[in-house]
């Protein structure tokens, strides 16, 4: 009996042995991976954004991705937040976002033209004559500044130079479409999720989107 006992107590114990040994590895693991992931934020964050040119001409940028869980988003990025709510994404549903912030400048020179322009004499018979506009003795400048566009221009007689620069802010977001029986939406922990689903929208009002193309290696 003495000796059943002491076999029960050395099972009990390789059992539990095992499972430190699972608990340690697990819980090594674990803050290895969270090391990693604090060590490649700060690295991302330190280098910034770096720009450089593709084709000789077209400019581009690049920066390190920053992994957040969304506590740190809702501690650090509450107005991005706020945004991707307003798309019905859920936070549950978030797997990853970006933004773009753009910004477009233009030197334009170009000669004006001669216009008609038709008069109509606020007489009594309602005469009627063309006239010619004059070419401009002195020069003339306008600034016109908005939130989303800047224009600065010269006027010297029959040339104008123009300076114009325009501003966009691009927000895209990568979210799970959550499978549903009828309309009860399956947890995703359990059940998975139907398709991943990327969403892009500019917070210019005068921008138009014309095409999204989105490639995630596996």
């Amino acid at each position: 009996m003495s000796m059943m006992t002491w076999k029960n107590i050395k099972a009990l114990l390789l059992i539990v042995g095992a499972l430190l040994i699972i608990f340690l590895l697990y819980f090594s693991i674990n803050t290895y991976k969270e090391k990693n992931r604090l060590q490649k934020n700060q690295s991302a964050l330190l280098v910034g954004m770096q720009r450089y040119k593709i084709l000789d001409s077209l400019n581009a940028a690049k920066v390190g991705v920053l992994t957040l869980s969304i506590g740190e988003i809702k501690a650090n990025k509450k107005e991005d937040l706020k945004d991707i709510t307003k798309l019905g994404i859920s936070n549950n549903d978030l797997v990853a976002y970006s933004k773009a912030e753009l910004q477009q400048s233009y030197n334009i020179n170009s000669k004006l033209r001669d216009s008609l322009i038709r008069v109509k004499a606020n007489v009594k018979g309602s005469l009627i004559h063309d006239t010619t506009t004059q070419y401009i003795d002195t020069c003339k400048t306008f600034n016109y500044k908005s939130k989303w566009f800047d224009a600065q221009g010269l006027i010297c007689k029959d040339n104008i130079s123009l300076r114009a620069q325009s501003r966009d802010s691009l927000v895209s977001v990568e979210h799970t479409i959550p499978k549903k029986i009828w309309f009860i939406r399956l947890p995703k922990c359990i059940f998975g999720y139907k398709s991943l689903q990327y969403d892009i929208y500019s917070k210019n009002p005068n921008t138009s989107i014309m095409g999204i193309e989105y490639v995630k290696t596996k």
